[in-house]
C-alpha cells in the first residue's frame, strides 16, 4: 500500500485495541514533569550514582521529543549535554500545502493520539524546532538520526524525522549542534548505538 502503509499501520493497532477495549486509553502523562522530577532526583543523589554534578538529558523517539522540549524550557538546568536520537521536532501542520495538507488530518490525529496536542496552538508550543528562545551558549547537542527511518518512505520519513530545522533553531541560539548518522532505520539504530555512546562517554 506504499504510502499509506504507515497510516494504515497505526488504525489497525488502533483497531486491535478497540476490540479489546483498551480505548479510550487512559490521559496522557505529564512527561516534563516526569522528566524534572527524574532530573531533581539525580541532583539529589549525586553520591549514590558516584557522580560529579554534571547531567546528560537523552531522548530517544517520542523520548527524543520530550527531551528536546525539556532541554529548552526556562525549568531546566544546564545540561552537560543533550542527545537526541530519532526525535520528532516539528508537529505543525496548519501551513502544510499541496499533497501534505491532505495528510495534515491523519498526522493531527496521530499527535492527538501519541503526545496528546489537539489545536493548532498546542502543536506548535509543543514543537521543538521553535522553542529555542534563549541563548544556549555553547551547549552541546547530539542530534542522531539513521540512515533511513523510515527506509526512505516519504513524505512520512521526512514529515516525522527531519531535524534540520530544530539543528538551525539550536544553532542560531550558540548550541554546537552535532550531527550522527547512526544506523539503517529507526528501529535497527539501536544495535549500532555502541559506536556513539563508547566514544561520546569517553569525551566527557
Amino acid at each position: 500500500i506504499g504510502g499509506l502503509a504507515l497510516p494504515a499501520c497505526h488504525l489497525l493497532l488502533r483497531a486491535v485495541q478497540g476490540l479489546r477495549g483498551a480505548l479510550p486509553g487512559p490521559k496522557h502523562r505529564d512527561h516534563q514533569r516526569e522528566i524534572a522530577a527524574a532530573v531533581a532526583w539525580a541532583q539529589g543523589n549525586q553520591k549514590l550514582l558516584n557522580s560529579d554534578g554534571r547531567l546528560v538529558l537523552c531522548g530517544y523517539s517520542s523520548g527524543g521529543h520530550c527531551a528536546s522540549m525539556y532541554a529548552l524550557s526556562s525549568k531546566a538546568p544546564r545540561f552537560e549535554a543533550v542527545v537526541l536520537i530519532s526525535g520528532i521536532y516539528g508537529l505543525r501542520t496548519d501551513t502544510w500545502s499541496g499533497f501534505r495538507r491532505l495528510l495534515a488530518p491523519v498526522f493531527n490525529m496521530l499527535y492527538a493520539d501519541c503526545l496528546g496536542v489537539h489545536t493548532p496552538e498546542e502543536r506548535e508550543s509543543s514543537s521543538p524546532e521553535v522553542l529555542a528562545k534563549s541563548e544556549l551558549n555553547g551547549q552541546d547537542w547530539y542530534v542522531l538520526t539513521a540512515q533511513m527511518e523510515l527506509m526512505g518512505l516519504q513524505p512520512f520519513e521526512d514529515i516525522l524525522f527531519q531535524p534540520k530545522t530544530l539543528c538551525n533553531s539550536l544553532t542560531a541560539k550558540g548550541a554546537k549542534v552535532h550531527r550522527v548518522t547512526c544506523g539503517l532505520n529507526h528501529w535497527l539504530l539501536v544495535l549500532k548505538i555502541g559506536d556513539f555512546v563508547r566514544p561520546f562517554c569517553e569525551k566527557l
